[in-house]
């Protein structure tokens, strides 16, 4: 009950059609920011990091919830601990966090896949992007943000080897971030893989 609603139809298509055992490691925290999932090695000294360290400093986060949001810590809880396991992929599906500063978002991620890739030292690493659903109102002016940040996961996705956008603006509720629909992503993440074997 607690696992990726997208992750679980991933995981029982792709072995549905492999016939082989399928394991899956989540690493999830929802709400958060690309910059929580990279290496404070790869931020400390670049300038496109310097408004989201000064803001998400430790000593100016006041509440537990806000810990997720710190620069690195992410990386530092979640990703770190797993560099030793052979991994053949990385479904990123985030985003959101992101939509106010979207000029910088291809910028951001193909930054956290590069850091990646050296972790788990696999210059080919694959990454399969799932693209933001739909959300908000026709009419609220909001939605150009959204667009704007997945043609920036586009960019991203275009500009590295091994990355793969996941169509899924198609999907979603004008008034839930969270689609209902995890079907439709699940499937073509598993179509997506398959495509590249």
């Amino acid at each position: 009950r607690d696992f990726s609603a997208v992750g679980v139809v991933f995981g029982k298509k792709l072995h549905n059609e492999l016939g082989v055992p399928v394991g899956l490691i989540q690493s999830t925290w929802g709400g958060t920011h690309a910059e929580s999932w990279t290496s404070m090695e790869v931020m400390k000294d670049d300038t496109l990091y310097s408004d989201v360290l000064q803001q998400f400093a430790l000593k100016n986060v006041k509440r537990n919830k806000d810990y997720c949001k710190v620069p690195s810590t992410l990386w530092n809880g979640m990703i770190a601990p797993i560099a030793g396991y052979t991994v053949k992929g990385n479904i990123w599906y985030q985003g959101e966090s992101n939509v106010g500063k979207w000029q910088e978002y291809s910028s951001l991620l193909t930054a956290l896949m590069k850091d990646w890739r050296k972790l788990f030292q696999n210059d080919k690493l694959p990454f399969y992007i799932v693209e933001l659903a739909d959300f908000l109102a026709p009419d609220d002016p909001g939605r150009a943000s959204w667009a704007a940040l997945r043609a920036e996961q586009a960019k991203a996705a275009q500009s590295v080897d091994h990355a793969t956008l996941i169509k899924n603006s198609d999907t979603g509720e004008w008034n839930d971030i969270h689609p209902l629909d995890k079907k439709t992503a699940g499937t073509r993440l598993v179509e997506a893989v398959l495509s590249a074997e």
